[in-house]
């Protein structure tokens, strides 16, 4: 009888000759696929209906490759495909294809009103999708693929709350935490500065667990650049700031 692991494994030939015994080295194999993203397809800006520059998903540079399956996200390497697949895009690519698909302006305003509600309730689901992917990729140490569940997760809540809202801070934080295991720490101080901002404009709508993982990070900032004083008076603020 044929596993779960080979049947996904050879859904597109006939291969019956499982036994049980092998259980176990399909079920691997069939993690292993999923780390390989689709093949990707060739793009050019000259195609973008909407002349609108068309960016990496990953690094925000001039996008060269789209997404073949859901057609709706583009990246300037494959090695930035593989690592977005790998982080979250794996779990989010055919809800993405029905979300970034515009809603037709010939539909009776009932349904429009209708659509728009199921796709910002799925965008809610997949703002707390990629908190949680990011944040299990961040505890196993999986920095780059964490990077991709995290800004993943600052795009859905800008959509959502906007740009100046206090659901911002912790996307911001998840990213900075990604670029300090990087060791990109330039690019962690300023998604750091941008939490940082965005929680002084919001001061009444943070809650002191959010201050704490602020101060927490700065910490973790300035031990990676070897500032060790300011590290420890970030943590202690950190510890001093009450919990609910």
């Amino acid at each position: 009888m044929e596993c779960e692991g080979c049947f996904i494994l050879n859904r597109d030939s006939n291969s019956n000759n499982c036994q049980e015994k092998n259980i176990g080295k399909c079920v691997t194999l069939t993690e292993k696929r999923s780390q390989i993203p689709p093949p990707p397809k060739a793009f050019s800006p000259l195609y973008n209906p909407y002349e609108s520059e068309i960016k990496c998903e990953l690094c925000s540079q001039p996008a060269h490759l789209q997404c073949s399956i859901c057609k709706v996200t583009y990246y300037c390497t494959i090695n930035h495909q593989k690592i977005d697949w790998v982080g979250i895009h794996d779990q989010i690519c055919s809800t993405l294809q029905w979300i970034r698909q515009p809603v037709s302006v010939a539909c009776p305003e009932e349904e429009r009103r209708m659509k728009l509600e199921e796709i910002q309730s799925a965008r809610m689901k997949m703002v707390e999708l990629a908190r949680t992917s990011a944040m299990r990729l961040l505890f196993n140490g999986n920095y780059e693929t964490a990077l991709s569940a995290a800004l993943q997760c600052l795009k859905f809540s800008s959509e959502l709350y906007g740009n100046s809202s206090a659901q911002l801070v912790i996307p911001y934080l998840l990213i900075a935490e990604a670029y300090i295991g990087l060791k990109q720490l330039e690019e962690a101080e300023s998604y750091l500065a941008q939490a940082q901002w965005t929680m002084f404009k919001t001061e009444h709508e943070c809650s002191d667990s959010v201050r704490s993982a602020v101060q927490r990070k700065l910490g973790l900032l300035f031990a990676a650049k070897g500032e060790c004083q300011t590290a420890l008076e970030c943590l202690a603020q950190d510890v001093c700031l009450p919990y609910y």
